[in-house]
């Protein structure tokens, strides 16, 4: 359930990133050093979340692919 929060937080903060870079991008002199800057922290974010995902789903959600498409289960036929 940590995990699941922590999730939830990085992707806020992830949501906040992305406001702040368009909105230092409509300036008429952006500073691209610090727009440079945001997206690695947003990218590391984004990094850290799917590391999290892949925890949580390989330990208690159904297998998923690379897509996100859950792989059939074997059926059992008598």
């Amino acid at each position: 359930m940590v995990a699941q929060q922590r999730i939830v937080s990085l992707q806020q903060h992830h949501a906040q990133l992305e406001h702040e870079i368009g909105e230092e991008q409509k300036r008429p002199y952006p500073d691209f050093l610090s727009i440079k800057r945001m997206k690695l922290r947003k990218l590391a974010i984004k990094q850290e979340i799917s590391h999290l995902l892949s925890i949580t789903s390989s330990s208690s959600l159904p297998t998923q692919n690379r897509s996100g498409i859950k792989k059939p289960t074997a059926v059992a036929v008598s």
